[in-house]
């Protein structure tokens, strides 16, 4: 028979163990993996600061983080898939052209004015209850 003692340890191992296997109730895998992606935008010829965002079918932005300082972003946006999408970040009341798939219009391209450091969120306004979202980190 087991001690008082090592009993106590033996169910919080067994607690332990059974909490480490079930995990969170809902992992978003894709999700996750897209919150690790993030670029910078780059100064461009002109010296407007410059990012591509592709969109896609799985309804994410590609990447779905940029980091820029205060000014000008020249932002290319690219529908890769089939469906529209655009993007629009409220705090700024913007929302761009409708990109889709189709020949000739799978791309928009449009400058932004950051004035202040912040973080301004972004979103498809047909996908974002899919999760289809974004954020400008500014600098």
């Amino acid at each position: 028979m087991l001690s008082r003692s090592a009993r106590t340890v033996a169910a919080a191992a067994l607690v332990a163990a059974v909490a480490a296997c079930a995990g969170p109730s809902h992992v978003d895998h894709a999700q996750s993996a897209d919150v690790a992606k993030t670029i910078a935008a780059t100064q461009g010829p002109d010296g407007i600061q410059e990012v591509t965002i592709k969109t896609t079918n799985d309804f994410r932005f590609d990447p779905p983080t940029v980091t820029a300082h205060t000014g000008k972003v020249k932002v290319t946006l690219v529908d890769v898939g089939s469906y529209p999408h655009n993007l629009a970040v409220a705090a700024m009341h913007f929302t761009s052209d409708t990109v889709t798939g189709g020949p000739g219009q799978n791309m928009t391209t449009f400058t932004m004015t950051f004035a202040k450091p912040g973080t301004y969120p972004f979103e498809c306004t047909f996908h974002s209850s899919a999760g289809m979202r974004g954020t400008f980190l500014i600098h």
